[in-house]
């Protein structure tokens, strides 16, 4: 089942974003940019990742057709090891959760925004907070990778202690 919603960033206008969790693509779109993420194996949907898998070699990112580099965290145990970066016009641009239901966007280190999602309200919309105004091409980035791989992640010792208690989920 596809997703499809229209943010408005108070800086830049409308943002389409377009996702397939099945076919394992996300597309964001603002004035003439637009980011495409794209599961490139059609191996099965990796519960609990929307974009299905976080095996780097599975995936592709490209910016208006040209293809950037994107390096993806582990996921083990701590926060950190869950980022995921894209490298754009020589800076690095990264995702990585802060807590349970955000994550942070960061560029060369610097905090561009808060992303999170309300699991209330609507799971299936992505919403940013920024605090530093980002380039079109950040913004397409920041909500691609955020869509993709979701926000926010238990800490690692918080999981493993759940898993423990309430047992893995089936």
């Amino acid at each position: 089942m596809s997703v499809s919603y229209t943010v408005s960033d108070p800086i830049h206008g409308d943002v389409d974003v377009l996702f397939d969790p099945e076919m394992g693509v996300v597309e964001v779109r603002n004035g003439g940019s637009c980011a495409t993420l794209t599961r490139t194996v059609s191996s099965p949907h990796r519960e609990g990742i929307p974009i299905g898998t976080r095996t780097q070699s599975e995936l592709s990112l490209a910016l208006d057709g040209d293809t950037v580099k994107l390096e993806v965290g582990k996921g083990v145990l701590s926060r950190r090891s869950y980022s995921v970066s894209a490298v754009v016009d020589g800076s690095t641009l990264t995702l990585v959760p802060v807590d349970d239901a955000n994550s942070a966007f960061t560029r060369d280190g610097d905090r561009l925004a808060l992303f999170s999602k309300d699991e209330e309200t609507d799971p299936r919309r992505t919403d940013a907070v920024w605090t530093t105004t980002p380039s079109r091409n950040e913004l397409v980035i920041g909500y691609a990778l955020a869509e993709a791989f979701d926000c926010g992640a238990l800490n690692g010792a918080v999981a493993l202690f759940e898993s423990l208690i309430l047992g893995t989920p089936q």
